[in-house]
């Protein structure tokens, strides 16, 4: 498709905004002010939406939709920048991580924010087509094999791979019997892991480059479109799960690119699922599965988060990165793991010691260099179980 540059981003976010706007009217204001909490939310390491949801009060749909759809795209910040993120954002640390240490933390979080952006544009645009979703839901095992072969054969280290594998497995069938298990285990895998084995050596975020102009394939849009649909319609199946399902072998600007796309899909598309399949895909959904919207202003109201959310991530993303520039990085990585650990302790001891185990084994990758996104079994395997038992 080619460079994706400010100007055009704007204008194509002032559209959708627009067409957004035609259909909603009076009620868009909700979803500015959600989308404006979004960034905060999204900005701050482990601070996850769900704990907002039960102080939110009935006829607030868009402001959810606003607040779930801008905080997909923010959470990748923290991410990137210190290696804490959330559950949608767990794989962005592995690539991103590696172009912090190149001086392209800019580029990074751009490419989530465009990947984010124009597959939430596709995915929209394909909702006529999604009536037969609850026909082939017998498919998922399938993929899901294919998905976990995909992830062995794809690597050098096949035998240590395996085993990282399996323990991860063992450690996501006991996190899926405790209602904050999954939060906790993904945290230990790319969260803390990534900032205790980071923090050791590196004082300071090298000097990150003031400019990225960044560009993605017609591929990379189709694919985070179809893997955020995968998760928001399919039940089961995180974003984190769908988009290992989908790109396996990819290189880090190209998955970048499609996990934004992924996690920004799934945001809107666990709530539209409401109407598509008739059950709610997520805890925002949850909250207003009984509110009487139709599909078509929930429409309305993600076209105007999306565009919102896509230009408020672009203008604040190179302030944000320079930013990091100057602060300390072995301080606020500290921070950030508090803030993690603290997290888990108030989810009680369970979570504390699943957060511990799945950061023993993050560590164990990433001294044996083996590829993390193999601990994605633990929620690959069960999810796997659940449709075959």
């Amino acid at each position: 498709m080619g460079r994706m540059r400010g100007g055009e981003l704007t204008a194509l976010c002032f559209v959708i905004c627009g067409i957004g706007l035609l259909i909603v009217g009076k009620e868009s204001p909700l979803v500015l002010t959600g989308c404006f909490i979004g960034v905060l939310t999204g900005l701050i390491p482990g601070l996850h939406i769900n704990l907002f949801l039960p102080f939110v009060g009935t006829g607030m749909t868009a402001f959810i939709v606003g607040l779930v759809v801008s905080h997909s795209f923010f959470d990748f910040i923290p991410a990137i920048l210190i290696g804490a993120p959330d559950e949608g954002a767990a794989l962005s640390v592995l690539p991103s991580h590696k172009m912090l240490l190149k001086g392209k933390a800019l580029e990074a979080f751009r490419l989530t924010i465009v990947g984010g952006l124009l597959s939430g544009i596709v995915a929209i645009a394909a909702i006529p087509l999604l009536g037969f979703v609850k026909q082939i839901q017998w498919l998922v095992p399938i993929i899901l094999i294919i998905a976990l072969l995909a992830m062995i054969s794809s690597t050098k280290r096949k035998v240590e791979t395996i085993l990282i594998m399996l323990a991860s497995a063992l450690l996501g069938l006991v996190a899926f019997e405790h209602p904050n298990g999954l939060p906790s285990i993904l945290s230990g895998f790319f969260g803390a892991s990534t900032i205790i084995y980071s923090i050791r050596g590196r004082k300071s975020i090298p000097p990150q480059k003031p400019h990225a102009d960044v560009s993605i394939s017609p591929q990379e849009i189709g694919l985070g479109a179809s893997a955020g649909l995968l998760a928001g319609l399919f039940p089961a199946i995180s974003s984190s799960v769908a988009a290992t399902m989908v790109c396996p072998r990819m290189r880090h600007r190209q998955f970048l690119a499609v996990l934004g796309g992924t996690n920004t899909v799934y945001a809107f598309a666990a709530i539209l699922a409401i109407h598509i399949i008739g059950k709610p895909r997520s805890g925002a959904a949850i909250t207003i599965a009984n509110e009487p919207h139709s599909l078509f202003w929930l429409v309305g109201i993600s076209l105007i988060a999306l565009g919102v959310s896509a230009w408020l991530a672009w203008s604040l993303s190179k302030t944000i990165v320079a930013s990091f520039n100057q602060i300390n990085y072995r301080l606020a990585s500290a921070v950030a793991l508090f803030i993690v650990i603290s997290l888990n302790m108030l989810m009680g001891l369970e979570a504390m010691a699943m957060m511990a185990v799945a950061t023993i084994i993050g560590l164990v990758c990433l001294h044996i260099g083996a590829r993390r996104s193999s601990c994605m079994a633990s929620l690959l395997i069960p999810v796997l179980l659940f449709y075959l038992l």
